[in-house]
Order: C-alpha cells, then structure tokens, then sequence
C-alpha cells in the first residue's frame, strides 16, 4: 500500500515547502513524490469544483496554466495553491513525524487513476 493521498504534500508543507503549482506545472521528473503531489491536487480540484470541471480543465489544450486556472476554477495558480495548501493541512488527521516513518511501494501510483473512470 502506498502512502494515502495528501500525505505526501503534508509532510512538505510541515516541513517548510510551499507548494507551488507553477514550478510542479513544468516538471517531467515522473517521480513517485511529483504523482503524489499531482494526485493531491487532482483529487482536491474534484472535491472543491467537481470532477467535470477537473476533467474539461484536463483536457484543455491552453499551456498557459494560469490562464487554465481561471478559466475553469476562476482563480490564479497563486489562490489555488494557497486553497490547496489549507485543504491538505485539514484533510490529514496523521502527524507529520508519522507520516515521515510511513513507506510506500512501488505499483500504488497506478492506480489511483481508476476513480477517474467515473
């Protein structure tokens, strides 16, 4: 079992990291914490706006991200982070001591996608 969604970004947050969508939009590291992070949001976007909304904004072609924010949450990268931020820091109950003796394995990542599939 891999670590629960939020986590991850949690533990970053306790640790001083401000999480911030413009420089997470532009990695292709592909690493297990950048899929935590992008889960994260993912999974916060559909709770806030709706999984419709995450999907039309998912699709959307535009690679100015700032400009897809708006258009489909009417907020900048700026807001959402900071929303997120909060979010994540309520959603998780687990101190982060905790959560840093917590181990992942490797095949979780996969399938989180399949609460995409409606």
């Amino acid at each position: 079992m891999g670590l629960p969604v939020h986590y991850y970004p949690k533990w970053l947050i306790s640790r001083g990291v401000t999480l911030r969508l413009g420089a997470f939009w532009h990695l292709r590291d592909y690493s297990l914490g950048l899929y935590d992070l992008a889960w994260s949001f993912a999974t916060f976007l559909v709770v806030q706006y709706g999984r419709e909304r995450y999907f039309a904004f998912y699709a959307d072609k535009s690679k100015d991200l700032n400009e897809r924010l708006l258009k489909f949450f009417s907020a900048t990268a700026l807001t959402l982070q900071e929303r997120w931020s909060e979010f994540v820091w309520e959603s998780v109950d687990a101190d982060p001591e905790q959560i840093c003796e917590m181990h992942r394995k490797v095949g979780r990542v996969c399938s989180r996608s399949m609460w995409l599939k409606g």
